[in-house]
């Protein structure tokens, strides 16, 4: 999705959830999740904020992910014409659940359906 702020432009593709736990018995109320952000084409310099992405479960549980890339913490920011791959991190419930990314808002500017499946 193209995501327009105020400082920029960027070019946002999630995928995830991965990484989850399978085939165990009995089947785990959670596992760790693991969503990659692919933001490129940035134009300007687009703000990131650990505080800006929540993940919400189907139960309304807000969580707080870890974000990092290549095992470093996140940037602050998305520089012009960089490809920056967020790596978004967090233990989940299974069943279905939204990724969101405020972008320095009150409100999420961009979200992302999802569903966890660990039986």
């Amino acid at each position: 999705m193209s995501v327009v702020l105020a400082a920029g432009r960027v070019t946002v593709t999630a995928v995830g959830p991965s990484a989850t736990t399978q085939g165990l018995y009995p089947v785990p109320t959670t596992t760790p999740c693991s969503f990659v952000l692919t933001f490129h084409n940035a134009t300007g310099s687009v703000p990131i904020q650990p505080g800006d992405f929540t993940i919400v479960d189907e139960m309304g549980n807000l969580h707080h992910p870890r974000l990092s890339v290549d095992g470093a913490p996140a940037p602050s920011r998305i520089p012009a014409g960089a490809a920056v791959n967020l790596l978004i991190d967090d233990i989940l419930p299974s069943g279905s659940g939204r990724l969101r990314w405020a972008a320095d808002a009150r409100a999420p500017i961009a979200s992302w359906d999802f569903s966890v499946e660990i039986d």
